[in-house]
């Protein structure tokens, strides 16, 4: 196995192949979300300085990456992870604000604001982890036929008047 590149094999109907340039990738796209974010409602109402932001996102970022889409989405897919990362998201931003900040009670409606829209997005950073990022390839549990293999089998009793004359009598009693 190379470094860049690792197969895994997720409740045996699903195979995922990871591979590193993309995971970079990624991360940067997750990181302008979360910096958007962030920056729009601290920096905003709170006037916190570019740095202390900076650290917000950065930890954010890492913190939701590695808990939600790392370890959760592989393996108990988007709403599970949806849901671990906004529990995430509350709990790193309103802790990091808290720390940064000081303030408690606005924070906490800051930091419930941020989590709100950055879950809101989250399904759609999944969607593309799935397509982009791990690859993962549904196969179906049972192989299916092909439509045009298909035939018509038909059995002779059905139309036996003797069995059907029985069948009626069976069915009376």
């Amino acid at each position: 196995m190379s470094i860049k590149s690792l197969s895994l094999s997720i409740l045996t109907t699903k195979k995922v192949v990871v591979c590193m340039d993309r995971h970079l990738r990624a991360v940067g796209i997750k990181f302008v979300l979360v910096s958007i974010v962030i920056l729009s409602l601290f920096g905003i109402f709170y006037h916190v300085t570019f740095n202390n932001l900076l650290f917000m996102c950065l930890v954010t970022t890492g913190v939701s990456y590695g808990i939600g889409d790392l370890l959760i989405y592989p393996r108990l897919g988007n709403l599970w992870s949806t849901v671990i990362d906004s529990i995430t998201y509350f709990a790193v931003v309103w802790t990091l604000s808290f720390f940064i900040i000081g303030v408690s009670m606005p924070l906490t409606l800051a930091a419930l604001a941020a989590t709100y829209f950055l879950t809101i997005a989250e399904p759609l950073f999944h969607t593309y982890m799935k397509e982009r990022v791990y690859r993962i390839e549904d196969k179906p549990a049972v192989e299916q036929m092909p439509l045009g293999h298909l035939q018509m089998e038909m059995s002779e009793e059905i139309d036996d008047p003797k069995l059907r004359g029985k069948n009626e009598k069976n069915d009376l009693n």
